[in-house]
């Protein structure tokens, strides 16, 4: 309609003290949630090419969105409000930040606490706690119906750097099992220890 028309064209007018005008264009076929949005739509794109980690290049759609919706407050209150909001797409846009060398991201690999037998899950948690409290990053292995050596492997895949093996016997001695899983192939990269000195040798080897 014509008062939609001059709605864009004194909200452009508007964006042209700034100084990012040229950013700004009007695409009339974008459709967003007819039911909720009543006037102008926004979305936002980036304005150089993003690419995944082997360097190709990806579309990851709009970063932020959103419009002008003066009815929604209605549906909660009986009033029509006039209202305009944006969402952020968090994870899209931690995504650009990275690919502009923007933010860091701490990729330290968690330590994997294996779960031998299923009536012993307490105690696995416990050592989860402990490693946590202690700020050593780490996860527990949530299906329990899998072997260790299915696991590990799940570890390995993970390059996680250390894997927590306890079963009925260390359990009793109040010791854990410590797998380095950065190793040397070939080398002896499993040992047990006191469960007080877990902390420690973890830390050694992470």
């Amino acid at each position: 309609s014509q008062e939609g028309i001059k709605e864009l064209e004194d909200l452009l007018e508007i964006a042209s003290y700034g100084d990012y005008l040229d950013q700004i264009k009007t695409n009339f076929t974008i459709v967003r949630g007819l039911n909720y949005y009543d006037g102008f739509v926004v979305e936002t794109n980036l304005n150089f090419k993003a690419t995944n980690k082997k360097g190709k290049e990806v579309d990851i759609g709009s970063i932020c969105s959103g419009g002008q919706y003066n009815k929604l407050i209605s549906r909660f209150k009986g009033v029509d409000i006039p209202g305009t909001g944006m969402s952020i797409g968090v994870d899209r846009l931690l995504f650009v930040m990275m690919q502009l060398n923007q933010i860091k991201v701490d990729e330290k690999k968690p330590v994997i606490v294996c779960v031998m037998d299923e009536k012993y899950l307490k105690n696995y948690y416990e050592i989860l706690k402990i490693l946590r409290e202690n700020n050593i990053n780490s996860e527990i292995f949530l299906d329990s119906k899998k072997n260790l050596g299915k696991q590990l492997t799940y570890a390995n895949k993970r390059e996680c750097p250390v894997a927590v093996i306890c079963g009925e016997n260390e359990f009793k001695e109040n010791t854990v099992t410590l797998k380095n899983l950065l190793g040397i192939k070939g080398d002896n990269n499993q040992k047990t220890v006191k469960k007080e000195n877990l902390v420690n040798e973890i830390k050694k080897l992470i």
